[in-house]
C-alpha cells in the first residue's frame, strides 16, 4: 500500500481508499493526494490531531473536508497554531526550542509577498465594525471599499485607485496597521505567513510582480496587487518547516524530500516551467502572523521595486509545474528524490 505522511504503518491505512479516489480524479486532487502520501514532515503527533477530524470510513470528500477544517481551526485562526508546538512539530521547528541551538539565526533576512486582493474580508471589517470601534484610526482609507461581497472587479478598481495614486505609502501604512489590529487586537489572525530568505529572493525582486508570486508558488490566476515585506527571523518569532497540513487544501504546495537541509525549511514550487538551467530552489518557511511596521516595506526602496500589479500570465498545467519541480529537486538532491516520491502526480 502507498505511504501516508511518509510512513507505511498502519497497513492498511484508513486513508488508503480516499487517496486512491483522489489520485484518479482531477489534477488538483491527485496533487494533494501525492503530497499527503509523501509529506514526511507531518509528525505522528500532528497526524493524530488531524485524524480526529477525519470521518471513518474515509472518502475523498471526507479527507478534503478534514484538511480544510484542520487548516482553518488548528492553523489559520489559532493564536498559537499547531506548527509552533514542540510536542506536535518539534522536528520542523528551526528556532525557539529550549536548549536546542537555532538552525536559523535571528538576523537572517526574510521576505514575504503580501497579496492585497486576498484581504477583502479585512478591508470590509475596516470599513464597518473597525471604523466604529477605532474611529479615525485609518482616516477615510476604507470608506469607499466596495460593499458588494465577492465582486472581484470592484475590489480591483478600489486597489487600482489606491495603489495607482499619489498616496501609496499612506495606503500601505493603513493596510499594515489594519492587519495588525484585526489579527492581534481583535484576535482574528490569518496564518501561516509564508516566507523565504531575502538572499535567495533578491535576484527575483527586479523581475516584477508576475515572477514574485510564481517563484513562491502562489497560485494567482487573475491580476492582483502585491507588496514585498522584508524583515528578520527575530521579527518573525518561531520559524518552522511547512507541511501540507499548514497549506490546507492547496495543490500548488509541494513537500520537500528528506534530503533537504532543515535550515532551508522546504522549497516552494515555481509555477513557471520556463526557467534557466539552475535549479531555482528557494527556501520556504512558515511563522505566525506578525505586525509589519511600514519600515518592513520601505526598507526595499528605492533600490528595489516593493509593490506591483500582476497581469494574468498564462501558466503551464499543474501537472507540468509539478513534474518540473520534481526534476529540479532531483537535480539538487540526486536519485534519492525518486526513492522518496517516484512521481509527483
Amino acid at each position: 500500500m502507498p505511504p501516508v505522511f511518509g510512513r507505511y504503518l498502519p497497513d492498511p491505512h484508513p486513508y488508503d481508499a480516499a487517496l486512491a479516489q483522489m489520485r484518479a480524479a482531477g489534477e488538483g486532487e491527485a496533487a494533494v493526494a501525492v503530497n499527503l502520501m509523501h509529506d514526511h514532515r507531518v509528525s505522528p503527533g500532528r497526524e493524530s490531531a488531524f485524524d480526529t477530524m477525519v470521518a471513518a470510513p474515509c472518502s475523498a470528500d471526507d479527507l478534503k473536508l478534514a484538511l480544510v477544517h484542520y487548516q482553518k481551526t488548528r492553523v489559520q485562526t489559532r493564536r498559537l497554531p499547531h506548527y509552533v508546538y514542540d510536542r506536535l512539530n518539534g522536528d520542523n521547528l528551526l528556532n525557539g526550542r529550549v536548549g536546542v541551538p537555532p538552525l536559523v539565526k535571528p538576523d537572517l533576512a526574510l521576505v514575504r509577498v503580501l497579496d492585497l486582493n486576498g484581504l477583502r474580508r479585512v478591508f470590509q471589517w475596516g470599513q464597518t465594525e473597525g471604523a466604529t470601534k477605532y474611529p479615525g484610526q485609518w482616516g477615510r482609507t476604507f470608506e469607499r471599499f466596495p460593499t458588494t461581497g465577492g465582486d472581484d472587479l470592484a475590489l480591483m478598481d478600489f486597489l487600482d485607485e489606491k495603489m495607482g495614486g499619489r498616496s501609496v505609502e499612506g495606503f500601505v501604512r493603513a493596510v499594515l496597521d489594519l492587519l495588525d489590529v484585526y489579527g492581534r487586537v481583535e484576535k482574528k489572525p490569518f496564518q501561516p505567513t509564508w516566507a523565504t530568505t531575502w538572499a535567495a529572493f533578491r535576484k527575483h525582486a527586479a523581475e516584477g510582480p508576475d515572477r514574485w508570486h510564481q517563484v513562491l508558488g502562489m497560485e494567482k490566476p487573475g491580476p492582483c496587487w502585491l507588496l514585498l515585506l522584508k524583515y528578520t527571523v527575530k521579527d518573525a518569532g518561531t520559524v518552522a518547516r511547512p507541511t501540507q497540513l499548514d497549506a490546507g487544501w492547496y495543490a500548488s504546495h509541494f513537500p520537500s524530500p528528506p534530503q533537504t537541509p532543515r535550515n532551508e525549511g522546504g522549497h516552494p514550487m515555481d509555477l513557471s516551467t520556463s526557467l534557466p538551467a539552475d535549479d531555482n530552489l528557494l527556501p520556504e518557511y512558515v511563522h505566525k502572523q506578525i505586525h509589519h511596521p511600514l519600515s518592513h516595506w520601505t526598507t526595499l526602496a528605492p533600490s528595489f521595486q516593493n509593490y506591483g500589479r500582476t497581469t494574468a500570465p498564462h501558466l503551464p498545467s499543474l501537472s507540468d509545474q509539478r513534474h518540473a519541480h520534481h526534476r529540479r529537486l532531483g537535480g539538487r538532491y540526486g536519485a534519492g528524490v525518486r526513492g522518496w516520491m517516484s512521481s509527483p502526480m
